[in-house]
């Protein structure tokens, strides 16, 4: 299994619940798993492989309240949308994390790369990846055909946090 575009597929899912849930916010993907609204993060994903070929997804969505002490800014979709339950969030989610799944499964990768880099915050402008090491900045140019993040063009990494200068 490809664990890493599973990851890819759950954002998008995420992503396209919170534009439904919250039409008016400027919802938005960051690079490999949050998914922002207005700036602020309202979900995250995790995922872990199991030997010898499984994989667990964990995805976490603000719904009612966010966390306060973040190195980022944090959001919960009831800030736009007052009335949503998390049964009806959780309905809404898993409708659309099954269709995207089943477009991964039939077309693969390439399809998802692209809804996903329609949706991309920063494509196209500077950013900031913390490694576990260093610091990189550069343009966000794109994803690879894994779903490494591109930077300048022709540096691909597979780990790292993002950042948007000047923001």
């Amino acid at each position: 299994m490809r664990a890493a575009e599973l990851g890819f597929v759950a954002a998008l899912a995420i992503h396209d619940f919170a534009q439904r849930a919250a039409p008016q916010a400027n919802v938005r993907l960051k690079w490999p798993n949050d998914v922002l609204a207005d700036g602020a993060k309202i979900s995250g994903i995790l995922l872990e492989a199991l030997e010898p070929s499984g994989v667990v997804l964990g995805m976490g969505i603000n719904i009612a309240t966010a966390p306060s002490a973040t190195p980022y800014p944090a959001a919960a979709l009831s800030a736009w949308n007052k009335d949503l339950s998390v049964e009806a969030a959780l309905e809404s989610l898993m409708a659309g994390l099954w269709d995207l799944y089943g477009l991964w499964r039939e077309q693969g990768f390439l399809p998802i790369r692209e809804m996903w880099l329609a949706s991309a915050k920063g494509l196209g402008e500077p950013i900031e990846v913390r490694l576990e090491d260093r610091k990189l900045t550069g343009l966000f140019t794109g994803l690879d055909e894994q779903g490494a993040l591109i930077l300048d063009g022709d540096t691909r990494i597979l780990a790292g946090d993002v950042f948007f200068p000047n923001r």
